[in-house]
């Protein structure tokens, strides 16, 4: 077992009242490695905010995560951004690249602010860059590129460390459907290559290419759903009638 959430709960407290928002409740789940999990949910269900606390973005109120039989509260906030940069890698809906750099030098930013061997970097770009299909790119500046184009730049650059987990937050919610559906096939060709995946995501045809969905309502997980085998198609229809009784039982 790769990650094991326990009894996990997030509340936020108002600086000006006593008032708090529980934004997650008694969360319960765990991960294979190789596994590849999407969470849906309606906006405000909390499944950005359970994201953000497997990505250490944010911590906990109460309950743990343990990633790889190490439990994440037990790292010091100084050794936070280390860990993070070394085990998880982060694909953000707006791509978060830095227009100054570029393609290759964003892809490369882990490994230069972690002070590794330089002799190393083109290899692993060069890699990583066939994969993504992005090689004719690398010496140009994100703001000469398309969105699908970033996206995968900003891919490249979260599995440049090969960390343990890959998590996406709405990974196509900027894309076009072709932008979309090419991202899409990456990510299903590095599950067949045993990478793990998370990825929050609204869009019915991105969750359905996952092996397991999470659904998430009120903060708490509603229901599960294993991709069993089947077709893209039906896995679809069975995630937006799952959707369906969510928004009834939220009436």
């Amino acid at each position: 077992m790769l990650l094991k959430v326990s009894n996990l709960e997030k509340i936020y407290k108002t600086k000006l009242s006593s008032n708090e928002v529980r934004a997650l409740k008694d969360i319960n789940f765990s991960v294979e490695e190789g596994e590849y999990i999407a969470i849906m949910g309606e906006s405000g269900s909390g499944k950005t905010t359970l994201l953000n606390l497997l990505a250490m973005l944010d911590k906990p109120t109460s309950g743990k995560i343990i990633l790889n039989g190490m439990d994440l509260s037990s790292i010091k906030d100084s050794d936070i951004s280390k860990f993070r940069r070394d085990n998880l890698g982060f694909v953000f809906q707006d791509f978060n690249l830095l227009d100054t750099l570029t393609v290759s030098e964003n892809i490369l930013l882990p490994l230069i602010l972690a002070e590794e061997d330089k002799s190393t970097f083109k290899d692993k770009v060069d890699h990583l860059a066939k994969i993504l299909h992005i090689e004719d790119l690398l010496n140009k500046y994100p703001y000469e590129i398309s969105g699908g184009q970033k996206q995968r730049t900003s891919v490249a650059r979260a599995l440049i460390t090969k960390p343990m987990m890959l998590l996406a937050d709405e990974p196509t919610g900027a894309l076009d459907s072709n932008s979309s559906r090419e991202l899409l096939a990456i990510f299903r060709e590095l599950h067949n290559s045993s990478q793990t995946i998370i990825m929050v995501t609204h869009s019915v045809i991105a969750a359905s290419e996952a092996s397991r969905v999470l659904f998430i309502k009120d903060g708490e997980i509603f229901h599960e759903l294993y991709n069993s085998g089947f077709t893209p198609f039906e896995m679809q229809e069975k995630i937006s009638k799952t959707m369906q009784m969510l928004s009834r039982s939220q009436l």
